[in-house]
């Protein structure tokens, strides 16, 4: 009986590796999972009439697509366009001057004078069928960038430039404001921007790098990052512009420091919740990040420091885990965090809370704060028509924009005269912030929504928009600007 029960179990393992051999046969290439940047088709039987496939056709591995460096700026009135994929029917690019095919990818693209021209390079691979009756190709790959990252752009002779902002922005003139420039960024959401010295913004959001944008020629002057870090919730730089700090989105929670010279990235710590605003120290030694965990913590820029928090403060309203959602220093002693309930004053040595102010009255929540005067202005925003200020005597005020504005995001100028809020759609309105008079509002204009409003460091620029809409940023109409 023994016997006749391993017999059985022999043949059992027998029939197994039977199957197992005609499922893969020797030689036979393994399933290959294509990178998600480079979607393919997976193989597929041939149309009637083609050799029947003697086994499951496997995944097809996606060619790679890549554009060599374009000239720019350039004089010539065309120029050849190289694209090189592998098994590719034909190139296309399509630019301000139009639509240019070529079979072997050398696109020549006629240009237009004095214009930039940006491509979108598409690339087609052929369709083939192996000797087992599989086919493979028959899709299209496209790219807005070359092999390096950098955006493909052309500038042709001297295109007309957006033009420079005449002066800073202050009450006396701000109901003038013009649009200068707007930027695009191909993030699927743009959530937050910020301003670097006096010619540049960045952007993040959920995007494979950070752009960086030209202010005085509305283009993209280059990116860093890559897909695994550079997925940001906000963003802000360095006093020196040397660095750029990023808080990341839900599910990587992570607190980075960019080397914008070297493209160098370092993580300095973690939050449990999403980090939500980030604020250099003066001396730029340090840097703090609000997050919605109840939590702001405190990091050390110096290279070489630990991943572990200089100091984390926490809300202390029972029940809630508040968001801090602004954030301000007063000298590089004490910290000033914006909460959902409270705004706190905290020194950084001890921990120990300077000041509690909670919000106004009747209202549920603050979504946003921005502060002037170190810390003692502060204006805040609570999704209704209102803009809260705490003023100079010690008390909440609030200003009415339009009747039934849902007012999302905040911000002070740099010298404290404006005070500057926007909708989740996009429509802005200005503040003198001293009397509380309505100085301008602005509709949405095209495609809007807003993830920020900022004003630029000095005072020129007015920066509004991101999520699924532009980057469009505004200024007192100066020389060279549009009329």
């Amino acid at each position: 009986m023994k016997k006749s029960w391993w017999l059985v179990v022999a043949a059992l393992a027998a029939a197994a590796v039977l199957v197992a051999v005609v499922k893969l046969r020797p030689g036979q290439p393994a399933p290959q999972t294509p990178p998600p940047t480079q979607p393919g088709p997976a193989a597929t039987a041939t149309e009637p009439g083609s050799p029947t496939p003697s086994y499951p056709c496997p995944q097809a591995t996606p060619e790679l697509l890549a554009v060599e460096p374009v000239t720019s700026p350039t004089d010539g009135l065309s120029q050849i366009v190289t694209v090189r994929m592998g098994n590719m029917e034909a190139a296309t690019v399509t630019v301000e001057s139009g639509v240019f095919t070529a079979p072997d990818g050398l696109v020549t693209v006629e240009l237009l004078p004095d214009t930039t021209h940006h491509l979108e390079v598409e690339a087609k691979v052929r369709q083939s069928t192996d000797g087992h009756g599989c086919s493979y190709g028959g899709y299209t790959l496209s790219t807005t960038r070359d092999r390096t990252g950098a955006p493909l752009v052309i500038v042709q002779g001297r295109p007309a430039m957006p033009g420079s902002p005449a002066a800073a922005i202050g009450p006396e003139n701000v109901a003038g404001l013009v649009e200068l420039v707007s930027f695009s960024p191909a993030a699927r959401l743009t959530s937050d921007f910020a301003f670097r010295g006096a010619d540049e913004l960045a952007s993040v959001g959920y995007d494979d790098v950070i752009h960086r944008w030209s202010l005085a020629t509305g283009q993209e002057t280059g990116a860093v990052g890559d897909a695994s870090r550079a997925q940001a919730l906000a963003v802000v730089a360095s006093a020196d512009d040397s660095l750029l700090a990023t808080g990341g989105i839900a599910t990587d929670p992570a607190v980075r420091l960019w080397t914008l010279g070297t493209g160098q990235v370092r993580e300095l710590g973690r939050h449990d919740g999403t980090p939500e605003s980030l604020a250099f120290s003066p001396s730029g030694r340090m840097l703090a990040s609000g997050a919605n965990d109840d939590t702001v913590r405190v990091w050390s820029v110096a290279p070489g420091s630990t991943e572990q928090p200089v100091a984390t403060f926490r809300g202390d309203v029972a029940g809630r885990a508040q968001a801090f959602r602004g954030l301000a220093w007063i000298g590089d002693d004490q910290l000033v965090a914006g909460g959902s309930d409270a705004i706190y004053w905290w020194e950084v040595a001890t921990g120990r809370v300077v000041r509690r102010l909670a919000a106004p009255q009747g209202v549920q929540f603050l979504v946003g704060t921005a502060f002037a005067d170190n810390g003692e202005r502060i204006a805040a925003v609570a999704q209704d028509d209102r803009l809260y200020v705490w003023d100079d005597k010690g008390q909440w005020r609030s200003w009415p924009a339009e009747a039934g504005a849902v007012l999302a995001h905040v911000a002070f100028s740099p010298d404290g005269r404006l005070a500057a809020a926007v909708t989740y759609e996009g429509v802005w309105y200005v503040w003198d912030a001293s009397t509380g008079e309505l100085l301008a509002s602005h509709p949405a204009a095209g495609p809007a929504s807003a993830a920020a409003i900022r004003f630029s460091p000095n005072g020129r620029y007015l920066a509004v928009g991101g999520w699924e809409a532009p980057i469009r940023v505004w200024g007192v109409k100066g020389e060279g600007s549009d009329e």
